[in-house]
C-alpha cells in the first residue's frame, strides 16, 4: 500500500481545499478579471496594429479566445507562403490547414485565413510582429 493511499485514499483532498479557498475568497473573481483584461488588452492592440497599418482588414472570432483568424487580402501571399516567410522572420503565424484545424466551413477559403494567437505574447511584441508581418506583406506584394 503507497503513502499516499493511506493518507487521502488517492483524494486531493488539500488541492481541493486550496481551490475552494482560493474561490471563496474572492481571489479567483479578481484573477479572471486581471486576464479578461489582459487579453482584451491584447486583442485590441492586435486589431488596432492591423487596421492603423493595412486599412480595413477582415476578421473572424474577435469575440473570444485568445486568437483569431485574418482573412488575408487578395493581393496578398497565401497563408501557406506567409507562414513561411514569417517563420524567417521569426514571426508565428498559422495556416488553417497547420494541425488540420480547418473545418469544412472555412475549407473553400482556408489558403486565405490565418490564425493570429495573442495570448502568450505582449502587447509590444504584437506591435512588433504585425509590423514584420506588413513588411513582408509589402515586399511580397509588389
Amino acid at each position: 500500500i503507497s503513502c499516499k493511499k493511506l493518507l487521502d485514499y488517492g483524494m486531493p483532498w488539500l488541492d481541493q481545499a486550496v481551490l475552494a479557498d482560493f474561490i471563496a475568497s474572492g481571489s479567483y473573481d479578481n484573477y479572471l478579471k486581471r486576464l479578461r483584461s489582459l487579453y482584451r488588452n491584447r486583442r485590441d492592440r492586435l486589431i488596432k496594429e492591423l487596421t492603423d497599418k493595412l486599412g480595413e482588414v477582415e476578421l473572424r472570432g474577435t469575440e473570444c479566445g485568445t486568437h483569431l483568424v485574418w482573412k488575408l487580402p487578395e493581393w496578398a501571399p497565401d497563408a501557406n507562403q506567409l507562414q513561411k516567410l514569417m517563420l524567417n522572420r521569426n514571426v508565428g503565424v498559422y495556416n488553417l490547414w497547420h494541425d488540420s484545424i480547418c473545418n469544412w466551413d472555412y475549407a473553400k477559403e482556408c489558403n486565405r485565413l490565418l490564425l493570429l494567437g495573442y495570448g502568450a505574447i505582449s502587447e509590444e511584441n504584437i506591435s512588433e510582429g504585425i509590423g514584420r508581418i506588413v513588411s513582408e506583406l509589402k515586399q511580397n506584394s509588389l
